[in-house]
């Protein structure tokens, strides 16, 4: 199953499949994690509040729930960088698609109006 953490996104952008639940905030996202068996982790950094998502992530992994794979999904460079790193600690293979995915926006967008 596969856990989609952002508090402004939808998962429809990604095209994810049905076995995707949401999580807004970073709370809830730990509560769903710790209850549900989760293997992918679709993860934004800025959550808005006081815990961010590589914060998250290194909760989770310190309660032993590491996920099998993160996908970064936020736009802020050092954000991105702070996931990765916590990722190379538990040893989790990590993607960036946030600017890949926002790249992709601008080119429809692009297209469209070209």
């Amino acid at each position: 199953m596969i856990l989609f953490v952002d508090d402004e996104k939808l998962p429809q952008w990604f095209n994810l499949p049905e076995n995707t639940h949401l999580a807004k905030t970073s709370e809830s996202a730990y509560k769903l994690w710790m209850t549900e068996k989760y293997d992918v982790l679709y993860l934004d950094h800025d959550l808005g509040e006081i815990i961010d998502g590589s914060q998250l992530l290194n909760k989770l992994c310190i309660e032993g729930k590491k996920p099998d794979r993160v996908y970064c999904i936020s736009l802020n460079a050092t954000g991105v960088i702070r996931i990765e790193y916590v990722c190379k600690d538990y040893n989790i293979p990590f993607e960036d698609i946030g600017r890949k995915m926002m790249f992709r926006q601008f080119d429809i967008i692009g297209g469209q109006s070209g």
